[in-house]
């Protein structure tokens, strides 16, 4: 069996399978969930950072400074959030 062949079978596999789901109050770990189709239901938020000319940055500093501009500017987005709840 081609590596096609083994992908187009798990494809139809993951659509035809039932998938389960329970309530949850939390994120779930990644093992308590696994890979089948069993699923959390919760209300969440995602916070995305996609910040401008952010690929040239990471190719051209270090990768902690990188790391410092995105924890800086989540913290920053995370505290105002907080502050003036939607």
């Amino acid at each position: 069996m081609t590596l096609k062949d083994d992908l187009e079978t798990e494809v139809k596999k993951i659509f035809r399978d039932r998938w389960e789901f329970r309530d949850g109050t939390v994120v779930p770990s990644d093992d308590s969930v696994g890979l089948g189709n069993k699923g959390v239901q919760l209300d969440a938020t995602v916070l995305y950072a996609d910040l401008s000319e952010s690929t040239n940055m990471v190719d051209t500093y270090k990768p902690h400074f990188s790391a410092e501009i995105y924890k800086s500017f989540l913290h920053c987005c995370a505290k105002i959030i907080e502050r003036f709840p939607a």
